[in-house]
């Protein structure tokens, strides 16, 4: 839990007699590494510094605001958020409060900042609603602009972990990165970020500064700070429904400063700061280890498959009972698991061309033998040696299943005007706090798991739909906050539930990004495909495997190069029948995996070792047995020479290249490893302990 020591309930506003605040000034906090000018005026608040005092750096081109009023996705200036700052005072030199109200909104805010340990501020902003009618109001806070992207020597990156990448050069022409608003909700984005963290720090030189929420908790109902940047803004996106009078706290901020370390400084402060608390997933050895997972398609499977071609699952087999073949191609890529979507019967009434639409009742397809041959089935793959994860989406259903015509109208979500919440034609949206919902999945999970036998369940969708505010008839209005937490204990539940049944059963889906990684065993992710623009085409860096390990990815891209760029990055792969094309390619990337798991998987990435051409990423893992060093070269047209700096590995450390390919070389010379590779093209290096 975060030390509150300096951050009293109300501030120290309310332990300040008359005399003692004004409502104006220039205030400063700082100690040995950090110095933050606040300004609170006549135009509200400004943010006129955040100063490096070891390297002299001011992070600040310009003088910034702090917070505003969302009006849509957008921050809104000062000006027209109307801040009038009434009192302010700095009752230490550790801390500063400054009280005011946003004219026209009838919304008041007490904010308070002190020092928290060297080179970091802790900011908290508390809303009032001073008005007689509730309200519910979306706030930017942080919002700062104004802040170097050139670096004081080199090239400056910025960096927020969305899912497994995030790292990018800053330039005026930078798509945002985060996950940003998307229009499930006025003022939050559709999915969170699995780190609520902003950094942007010098490449070459490793110092920087960042913005973290160091203290929300979704599990808890609590909204985290959803954050995007630009060349132009750093947004840190939130929202609170208030009633008349009422007070709400929002989450703590953290700003700091780094002078060494790059991201991984920023990362260290948001993991001791948040994950002492933080739930770990107990994930069965079968999917945590096994490298990979394949499904028999791209397309409807989610996630990275929608970057694939589709096939109905009739095109691939005849019955159920060739599913065992399914697993044949599974182990020509390395891997024991098959991932089945598509492989139930379409609606009664023939509305929909393809029943991989008909979501809801999960009956398996007559055309490929019904259930008995689906039993039969899956116990051919469980005789083999194999395991079974099957699909259900947990959030939408046909209109025209079975399920949708007994409950759709009952449950499904909608807006304030009454208005069904339709997100995908011809369905209904499902509410995750129905009772009836959950039991209905129960249901399915009970067939699936106790009667077919199954080993996991794929959440569709799932994290991909969060921060939905709305109302059901059911349960009446739903906050974004009261959905988002539906989702997590709904996602907990089943998992409990499937487990109940086979105790080493799984529950996966698509994104495992934000919260759901402490509720679920791993999830697909989109960075090669709708979220690639903000990655701008590559993965150089993996904050998550970094500080947090244990949320489980299963990912992949749209060739060799960004599947090479998945694997050094610290992640298992998610596969499909596009890749048999390149079986023994992938095959030996999967073994690699497994045959190292204790570093790979398990380990820890101590690091990411320097390189001076930006295209090279490398990684370095640490496990009980292995040392594994990954280098890949990320450009598709270009040859790249170097060396990385191997600190602490001891001089001359033997390290072995085990990959197989002969498409670089390395040398160990002192604590440095110098090397060529071919376009798109990975080492992996790996010493003995």
């Amino acid at each position: 839990m975060v030390n509150m020591q300096l951050m009293r309930t109300l501030g120290a506003l309310a332990l300040l007699g008359a005399a003692t605040a004004q409502a104006q000034g220039t205030y400063r906090l700082s100690d040995r590494a950090i110095r933050i000018e606040i300004e609170a005026g006549e135009r509200g608040i400004a943010l006129r510094g955040i100063t490096d005092l070891r390297s002299g750096i001011d992070y600040l081109e310009a003088p910034s605001g702090l917070l505003a009023l969302l009006h849509g996705a957008e921050p809104v200036s000062a000006e027209e958020s109307g801040i009038e700052v009434t009192r302010s005072a700095q009752p230490s030199k550790r801390e500063v409060a400054i009280e005011g109200v946003f004219q026209g909104r009838d919304l008041g805010f007490v904010l308070e900042m002190g020092l928290r340990e060297r080179g970091v501020v802790v900011a908290r902003l508390t809303l009032e609603n001073r008005g007689a009618e509730h309200g519910c109001f979306g706030v930017a806070f942080p919002s700062i602009t104004g802040y170097r992207t050139d670096g004081a020597r080199r090239k400056m990156y910025g960096l927020i972990p969305q899912e497994i990448g995030n790292a990018v050069p800053m330039t005026d022409t930078m798509p945002p990165i985060g996950m940003g608003a998307a229009g499930f909700a006025e003022y939050l984005p559709r999915a969170m970020n699995n780190m609520e963290l902003c950094t942007i720090y010098d490449y070459d030189l490793g110092n920087g500064w960042f913005v973290a929420d160091v203290s929300s908790d979704a599990g808890r109902g609590e909204m985290p700070v959803q954050m995007t940047l630009d060349a132009r803004r750093l947004v840190g996106r939130n929202a609170v429904s208030l009633a008349p009078g009422e007070r709400r706290t929002l989450p703590e901020v953290a700003i700091g400063v780094y002078d060494r370390g790059r991201w991984m400084s920023a990362v260290d402060h948001y993991v001791a700061a948040r994950d002492a608390e933080r739930r770990m997933p107990d994930i069965p050895a079968w999917l945590r280890e096994a490298g990979a997972v394949y499904g028999f398609s791209g397309g409807g499977g989610g996630g990275m498959l929608l970057q694939y071609p589709a096939q109905e699952l009739k095109s691939r087999i005849k019955s159920f009972a060739e599913l065992p073949k399914l697993l044949d191609e599974a182990r020509t890529l390395g891997t024991d698991i098959v991932y089945l979507w598509d492989y139930w019967n379409g609606d009664d009434e023939g509305k929909i061309p393809w029943d991989y639409w008909n979501k809801g009742d999960y009956i398996p397809s007559d055309a490929l033998g019904g259930e008995q041959a689906f039993i039969e089935g899956v116990k051919a793959i469980h005789e083999a040696g194999g395991r079974v994860i099957v699909y259900v989406e947990p959030f939408i259903i046909l209109k025209y299943s079975h399920i949708g015509r007994q409950i759709g109208e009952r449950t499904a979500i909608r807006w304030g005007d009454g208005k069904l919440a339709e997100f995908y034609e011809h369905n209904y949206s499902m509410n995750p706090n129905s009772p009836v919902w959950t039991d209905h999945l129960e249901r399915v999970i009970a067939r699936l798991v106790g009667e077919y036998d199954v080993d996991g369940i794929f959440l569709d969708s799932w994290s991909w739909a969060m921060n939905i505010g709305c109302q059901t008839r059911e349960t009446g209005a739903i906050t974004p906050a009261d959905y988002s937490l539906g989702v997590l204990r709904q996602t907990e539940h089943l998992r409990r539930y499937a487990r109940s049944i086979k105790p080493d059963a799984i529950v996966m889906g698509e994104t495992t990004s934000g919260p759901i990684w402490q509720c679920w065993d791993g999830g697909l992710h989109a960075d090669f495909a709708w979220l690639a623009r903000s990655n701008q085409g590559r993965i150089v860096a993996s904050p998550v495997r970094y500080g947090r390990p244990q949320a489980n990815y299963y990912a992949n891209g749209n060739n060799r190069n960004q599947m090479n760029q998945t694997f050094a990055a610290g992640h298992s792969l998610v596969l499909c029948n596009k890749h048999l094309e390149d079986s023994a390619y992938v095959r030996r990337m999967v073994e690699m995996r497994r045959r190292y798991a204790d570093a790979l998987i398990h380990g820890k990435l101590v690091d990411q070792p320097y390189c001076i051409d930006e295209a090279i990423a490398a990684y370095r893992y640490k496990g009980g047995t292995h040392e594994v060093i990954v280098v890949v070269n990320t450009s598709e047209s270009d040859a790249r020479s170097g060396e990385v700096t191997v600190r602490g590995a001891g001089r001359g450390a033997g390290w072995m290249r085990v990959d197989g390919d002969s498409g670089g070389w390395s040398v160990p010379h002192r604590d440095r490893l110098a090397f060529t590779l071919g376009p798109a093209r990975m080492m992996i290096l790996a010493r003995t302990l």
